[in-house]
């Protein structure tokens, strides 16, 4: 794993263990992007990236978009995590994101 690569699961990991996660967001479906530095934000943020991205509320929304867009994306689990954050590569925007479920953000959400 590289340097890079673990300090991000490290900042995940602190981020999960640093909140009560008891309260649930109401649409545990719904997925959101991880900031460098913790914050949560709507997928839809991408836009300025992604001019024509809609908005999809799941991490499987985005990822078929992507596809069906013929970009080549590569997704993985953090491990650790229980499939609740996933990385996201899409080497042709240069985009390495951060996936992460409600609950995880459900803090962030609560108190901006």
């Amino acid at each position: 794993m590289s340097q890079s690569r673990s300090l991000l699961l490290i900042r995940v990991l602190l981020f999960v263990w640093a909140f009560d996660f008891d309260a649930v967001a109401d649409v545990p479906d719904k997925w959101f992007l991880m900031a460098r530095h913790g914050e949560c934000a709507e997928i839809t943020s991408l836009q300025r990236k992604i001019p024509d991205l809609g908005e999809p509320k799941t991490l499987d929304s985005f990822v078929d978009f992507m596809k069906n867009k013929g970009y080549s994306v590569h997704q993985q689990s953090l491990s650790g995590l229980n499939d609740s954050a996933v990385e996201v590569v899409i080497p042709e925007l240069s985009l390495n994101l951060i996936f992460v479920t409600a609950e995880l953000c459900s803090v962030c959400l609560e108190h901006p």
